[in-house]
């Protein structure tokens, strides 16, 4: 599903310069949102806008003039049924990536890539897997009440991850792809423990491979159901607890940040270029080692 929502043109938004580049990116991303959005529509899957996005959508609009991310979140059974289907119908130059459709990558979610840019994450990027530019794709899982229960199963969540982790940040050939596949069950079963619960008070997620982060979480109430908010001059399903699950994760999320601090760890941490394929990218990037 193509989009005409973003101009390319530059542009200013909130004292902040919007390059013709930057809107590329928005508009690569946005062509794979309204993919996603699709595929839910088509089957009746609920989907809904989070994180950065929910906060650009509710105060911009549109995508925070300093951001370049786009998420989308779902209840585990929602995301799960998401995933099977998306995996037949995401075709290329598109790619749907998780744990199994991409086994040299791991990172605890699925993401859709576009096989002809660059999403370059500058920490752990490897050709042996789809670097294009992405969005984000997150499952939520009912948290326990208990911090401390919390805790504990974040912290062996994120042991599993970090060995998942090695297969694809460095050349580790000890681990085949029985022991990787079991791991990846293992890491869902972990993360999923407790979604038998009927009521849960909160979901959220909990992969995040730092020992002293144990994720977001949100009332599960906040996120029942679904309304629809503006985004770029179309509309995506959003949390109709938005307002809750905004304050509790960025406080008065009304204000903008002071302008030295506006940027994201998207900004310092990955190279986003729509006009070369990720392959591409690694190859110039090899020439230029090989030169010095």
């Amino acid at each position: 599903m193509k989009n005409n929502v973003v101009s390319l043109e530059e542009e200013i938004r909130c004292d902040f310069l919007v390059s013709p580049k930057r809107k590329k990116i928005w508009k690569t991303q946005l062509d794979m949102a309204m993919e996603v959005k699709r595929i839910c529509e088509k089957h009746k899957i609920k989907y809904f806008i989070i994180w950065g996005t929910l906060l650009g959508a509710v105060r911009h609009k549109g995508y925070i003039p300093w951001d370049d991310d786009f998420d989308i979140g779902f209840l585990r059974k929602d995301y799960d049924r998401f995933c099977k289907i998306a995996k037949k119908e995401i075709v290329p130059p598109l790619f749907f990536q998780d744990a199994l459709s991409d086994m040299k990558y791991f990172i605890g979610y699925a993401r859709i890539r576009d096989s002809r840019t660059t999403g370059w994450i500058l920490h752990n990027s490897s050709p042996k897997y789809h670097n294009g530019i992405f969005i984000d794709l997150y499952p939520l899982d009912v948290i326990p009440d208990n911090l401390c229960v919390w805790t504990i199963q974040t912290f062996l969540v994120n042991c599993i991850l970090k060995h998942l982790c090695k297969r694809s940040c460095s050349d580790n050939k000890k681990m085949g792809d029985t022991k990787y596949k079991c791991l990846v069950v293992l890491h869902r079963l972990c993360c999923s423990i407790f979604n038998w619960r009927q009521h849960p008070k909160r979901v959220g997620i909990m992969y995040w491979p730092h020992e002293t982060e144990i994720g977001y979480w949100i009332y599960a109430e906040d996120v029942k159901q679904t309304i629809k908010l503006t985004f770029e001059n179309t509309s995506f399903s959003a949390p109709k607890g938005y307002d809750r699950i905004l304050k509790n994760v960025y406080g008065n999320y009304m204000k903008y940040p002071p302008k030295g601090k506006r940027g994201t760890w998207h900004n310092k941490q990955i190279i986003f270029d729509p006009d070369i394929s990720y392959l591409e990218f690694y190859k110039n990037k090899m020439e230029k080692k090989r030169r010095v």
